[in-house]
């Protein structure tokens, strides 16, 4: 595999991913691997998730947080989600 877009002698973050000029599809080629748009069926819960606990603990962070990055907003709103989801 011919490295175009990655360079050998660099680390990268993930964030870095996110800065490259480059079309996913190529980036994703380059690293073994390819996208494909399709449809999902996920399986539902059998249980409810408690939506107003949730919704407590967002209000409840949100003031003590500046969401004017996408990692402040990924951090504080993304992840009491996926714990959530995790209980």
């Amino acid at each position: 595999m011919s490295n175009t877009i990655l360079k050998a002698n660099r680390s990268y973050t993930f964030a870095d991913y996110f800065e490259l000029n480059y079309p996913t599809e190529d980036i994703l080629t380059e690293l073994g691997y390819r996208y494909q748009l399709a449809r999902l069926t996920l399986p539902t819960a059998q249980r409810e998730i408690i939506v107003e606990g949730l919704r407590q603990t967002l209000y409840k962070r949100l003031p003590h947080v500046s969401l004017n990055s996408e990692t402040a907003r990924r951090e504080v709103l993304v992840a009491p989600v996926l714990f959530e989801l995790l209980t």
